[in-house]
C-alpha cells in the first residue's frame, strides 16, 4: 500500500482489535471500563504516522488540508474495521457482552445522580428504565455511533494532527 492513509487506517484497526481482545481476554467488564480509554491512543498514533508519511512523500512539505486528509482518512478506515469488529463481538461471539455494558451504564448513571444528590427515587427510576432498554447494537446503531465519533472527536484531533504537522514549502514564497 502506497498511500499512508490507507495503510496506517488498516494497521489503526487492526491495533484496536488486538487491544480490544486483550482487554477482552483479560477480563470482559474491562472493554467498557475506563482502562479501555487507554485505546484512544492507537488512533491518534495511526493518524499521527499517516501525517507524518504523508509529508515525508511529499519531499518534507504538508499544508493544512494535505495533513488532515491523512489524519481524517486513516482514522475513517481504522475506527470502521474497529466499530464493525466491535458489532460481530457483542451479537456474534460473546452476546453476553450486552448485560456487562447494561450494568456498567447502569453503575455509571447511578454514580452521576449521586454527585447532584443522593436521590433514591431517581435512582431506582433510572434504573428500571435502563434495565429496560435494549442494548443490543444493530448495524445501524453502530454505524451511527461511529459517524458520531467521525465528527468528534475524530475530526478535532485531525485538525491539532494537522496543525502541528504542516509545513509549508518557502522556496516559492
Amino acid at each position: 500500500m502506497e498511500n499512508p492513509a490507507i495503510k496506517n487506517g488498516v494497521f489503526m484497526g487492526i491495533g484496536s482489535i488486538l487491544f480490544t481482545m486483550i482487554l477482552y481476554l483479560i477480563d470482559s467488564t474491562m472493554i467498557f471500563g475506563g482502562v479501555a480509554y487507554v485505546g484512544f491512543l492507537i488512533p491518534i498514533y495511526f493518524m499521527w504516522k499517516s501525517a507524518t508519511e504523508e509529508r515525508a512523500n511529499n519531499e518534507g512539505f504538508l499544508t493544512f488540508g494535505e495533513g488532515f486528509k491523512a489524519a481524517f482518512l486513516a482514522a475513517v478506515i481504522g475506527g470502521l474495521i474497529a466499530q464493525l469488529f466491535s458489532y460481530v463481538l457483542i451479537n456474534f461471539i460473546d452476546p453476553s457482552l450486552i448485560d456487562v455494558l447494561r450494568e456498567q451504564s447502569i453503575e455509571a448513571a447511578e454514580k452521576m445522580i449521586a454527585m447532584f444528590g443522593d436521590n433514591e427515587e431517581a435512582t431506582e427510576a433510572m434504573r428500571e428504565a435502563m434495565e429496560e432498554q435494549d442494548f443490543t447494537p444493530t448495524i445501524g446503531k453502530t454505524l451511527l455511533g461511529y459517524l458520531g465519533t467521525l465528527v468528534f472527536p475524530t475530526s478535532i484531533i485531525a485538525l491539532i494532527i494537522a496543525a502541528v504537522t504542516k509545513k509549508q514549502d518557502k522556496s516559492f514564497a
